[in-house]
């Protein structure tokens, strides 16, 4: 399996409210916690909303991942969801890139020492690169494309706070 860098980038979007009784959300990275080891804390009495997303040296790039990608998010053990649809806008993303991610709102909110656990996939169904990762690891040089397939396997738990 092979992760791209690009994918776990930080940003922002508006979220829907969770029919939850949180008043705030708790957003986690997929790829944040994978890095973490797979395990993060979040404040107690927040709605738990998983983030991934994409990043890509120009819209185009972006684009042809939306087109090739299939999202799925799966919560507590239950069946995988199909988020595939529900990404952001391409949006810039300093210095330089862009990125659209998608939110999955798990409708649920810890108590203090409760435990969650999501499971983020993601996968292409072609060949694509990115424009900002490299074969040789510099800027310039042999382009490093991403092959068809799974791209993004995790699990992670959540704890509240």
């Amino acid at each position: 399996m092979r992760i791209l860098v690009a994918i776990g980038l930080v940003g922002t979007a508006l979220v829907a409210a969770s029919p939850a009784a949180a008043t705030n959300q708790s957003v986690v990275g997929a790829y944040g916690c994978f890095l973490n080891g797979g395990h993060v804390y979040r404040p107690a009495g927040t709605d738990i909303v998983v983030r991934q997303g994409w990043a890509a040296k120009n819209g185009g790039l972006v684009q042809d991942w939306l087109n090739a990608q299939t999202t799925t998010f799966a919560v507590n053990g239950g069946a995988p969801v199909n988020a595939s649809d529900s990404h952001t806008s391409i949006q810039g993303y300093p210095p330089g890139g862009f990125v659209s991610y998608v939110f999955y709102d798990t409708g649920i909110v810890l108590v203090p020492g409760e435990s969650m656990t999501f499971h983020t996939v993601q996968s292409i169904s072609r060949r694509l690169l990115d424009g900002i990762v490299f074969a040789d690891g510099g800027d310039n040089g042999k382009p490093l494309f991403a092959e068809a397939g799974t791209q993004l396997d995790v699990t992670c738990t959540v704890t509240g706070y």
